[in-house]
């Protein structure tokens, strides 16, 4: 099975953070990925990031298991976690699992830069 890679890009204020390598976030890489997240979030000064979700297609409940422990930790430091550009799927599995209010989803750029800029 192939491995998620991110590409990870300083914008100001805030990671941006794109998946590559798979367009299924599935249980097979969930916890590798999330430990990733986390320590991208931690090095870096706890900075807002922005999950750039271009490339997926679909995510499996493992991998939102991982996102939710990411909300956690970017919630007890005081700074935003975005998804940005999600699949249809993608929404419609985050409603199904009523989590569409906990995580902050965004369609465009200048979206991001609004949920960035509010207090």
């Amino acid at each position: 099975f192939q491995m998620t890679r991110l590409s990870v890009y300083a914008q100001g204020g805030f990671l941006l953070v794109e998946f590559q390598g798979t367009p299924i976030l599935n249980s097979f890489i969930a916890e590798e990925t999330g430990r990733e997240l986390q320590g991208l979030f931690m090095q870096d000064n706890q900075k807002d990031m922005v999950l750039d979700f271009t490339n997926v297609q679909l995510m499996t409940s493992a991998m939102i298991n991982e996102f939710l422990k990411l909300q956690r930790l970017c919630d007890k430091h005081g700074k935003k976690l975005l998804f940005f550009n999600i699949s249809t799927d993608i929404r419609d599995v985050l409603k199904a699992c009523r989590l569409e209010k906990v995580f902050r989803v965004v369609s465009t750029k200048g979206d991001v830069a609004k949920e960035l800029a509010k207090g």
